[in-house]
């Protein structure tokens, strides 16, 4: 299937690239990926970290020594502050490196338990979604927007999963009830507005920044994958009707 200006929207996975980045499962792909970045992110924070508290003294010391030339002998402001920042970049040194090393020791176990705990999900659930994808049977795809990153989307036979390395959610096909586009608008500037589509389970709802290019062939493909889904596919509803539209139809399928 392919968007506008031919890009492709969506298309299954090749034996290599199965093997190569799924072989293993989504979630142990998640987890080594988790576990370069968080290591990495750990050691640019411990490098800059020790820069700075290494050269804090050195400012200090300087200040202070031009103060004594000049006949002061108390220890200046400035050197008080660069003491109270530095014991702060310490302090928020530490916690990024911890957070660095919590997602370097993530393994797949863990994104499981979190995929399923931000879905509403049974862990069965979502490890059923995860043999889908060992078997080979996915499809991938991009949805995207002006303002975030690109969010990847991988879908099988019994599954549609979104997310990112800060989260994953599992939507089972069946409980899927509807689709649209809907705005946000700019907390600091009411002028700028963001396009998202908006996934409508029976438990929840989840809202995927998207322009048409990425949204318009997602749409479809989900009316066509699912004949009783509800779309919105012609106009833009505001986030306030987008919230009110989701409670309708998660009332009319109980």
């Amino acid at each position: 299937m392919e968007g506008k200006e031919g890009k492709i929207f969506c298309q299954s996975m090749t034996d290599d690239e199965r093997r190569n980045v799924f072989g293993e499962g989504y979630f142990a792909y998640l987890a080594k990926i988790s576990k370069k970045k968080g290591a990495m992110v750990g050691y640019i924070i411990a490098f800059l970290a020790v820069g700075v508290l290494c050269n804090i003294p050195g400012w200090g010391f300087r200040i202070d020594m031009d103060l004594i030339m000049d006949g002061t002998h108390e220890v200046s402001a400035i050197t008080v502050v660069l003491g109270v920042l530095g014991a702060l970049w310490f302090a928020a040194s530490t916690l990024f490196i911890r957070m660095g090393i919590k997602r370097a020791n993530r393994t797949a176990d863990d994104w499981v338990k979190e995929a399923a705990k931000g879905s509403s999900l049974p862990e069965s659930v979502v490890r059923d979604f995860d043999n889908q994808v060992k078997a080979g049977n996915a499809s991938f795809l991009i949805l995207k927007g002006k303002k975030t990153k690109p969010v990847p989307v991988i879908i099988t036979d019994d599954y549609i999963v979104e997310g990112s390395m800060a989260y994953v959610n599992v939507h089972p096909i069946q409980d899927i009830i509807g689709a649209c586009y809907t705005q946000r608008v700019n907390p600091n500037n009411r002028l700028i507005k963001y396009q998202y589509i908006g996934l409508v389970n029976k438990n929840g709802n989840t809202i995927i920044e998207a322009d048409e290019k990425y949204g318009d062939p997602f749409l479809a493909y989900l009316k066509e994958r699912i004949p009783s889904l509800e779309v919105i596919g012609d106009v833009m509803i505001t986030e306030s009707d987008y919230f009110d539209w989701v409670k309708k139809l998660q009332k009319n399928a109980q």
